[in-house]
């Protein structure tokens, strides 16, 4: 644990920053022409973002120590929910601050829906955090996994390789495939986001709809993510003792 005072007076900030760009925005006024917005949803994903890096730093004694787990790897599965955290967070909190800027007082302002199929997207990430730990568990106990000697010496390169000491080094084609995924649909959504941000004249009421597909397409990653992942249980030796 490298967390020092700096670390939370710099989240106490983080609270400070996000509560004036809310304070600011019922101040200013919203127009086709300013983008104001838009340049408030980058503000607020900025700072979220920098709380992240903050949360990394103060844990792990690095930038992005929020991805790295308890065997000093930089994880697919903390990858995923910290980026549909950022999205779903990011989005919804533009809205909010762009119906204050609309003129809508804090209460009305927060009456933005969230797609269901949003929330499966962000619940499909949990779920896979979840089963992957579970998968591990066996794993761990077995001695298979494979785990580096601190936080410093974890790579990006992690989310790319086995986790399977026998296996270290090599690539799993599991983790490219979703890692692809998970780039490519957050950065669509995010794009319809902006789109919505880039001239609204009236008030937001909901996010961007998601085709169906879109959750399927992620549903079906992270399937072959985890069945990847549990083959490593099958034909293991037994736990020693």
């Amino acid at each position: 644990m490298q967390w020092t005072k700096w670390h939370t007076a710099l989240v106490l900030l983080f609270i400070a920053l996000v509560a004036g760009l809310c304070a600011l925005a019922t101040q200013l006024s919203l127009s086709r022409s300013n983008h104001l917005g838009l340049w408030f949803t980058v503000a607020l994903g900025v700072l979220v973002l920098a709380l992240m890096l903050v949360v990394g730093h103060g844990v792990a004694g690095r930038i992005d120590g929020i991805l790295v787990d308890a065997r000093n790897r930089v994880t697919l599965s903390n990858f995923q929910l910290v980026t549909w955290t950022l999205v779903v967070i990011t989005a919804w909190g533009g809205a909010f601050l762009t119906n204050l800027l609309a003129g809508k007082s804090p209460n009305a302002a927060l009456n933005v829906s969230v797609p269901q199929e949003l929330w499966a997207a962000l619940g499909v990430s949990g779920a896979s955090y979840v089963g992957a730990k579970a998968i591990s568990a066996p794993q761990k106990v077995k001695g298979m996994l494979h785990r580096r000697d601190s936080a410093q010496h974890a790579s990006w390169a992690d989310l790319f390789t086995s986790d399977l000491d026998a296996e270290a080094g090599h690539t799993d084609i599991s983790k490219v495939q979703m890692f692809l995924f998970t780039v490519v649909l957050a950065i669509g959504y995010m794009g319809a986001v902006v789109n919505m941000l880039l001239n609204p004249t009236t008030p937001i009421t909901a996010l961007p709809p998601l085709n169906t597909a879109f959750v399927v397409v992620l549903a079906i990653s992270h399937g072959g993510y985890l069945g990847r992942k549990a083959t490593g249980n099958i034909g293991a030796p037994p736990a020693a003792g």
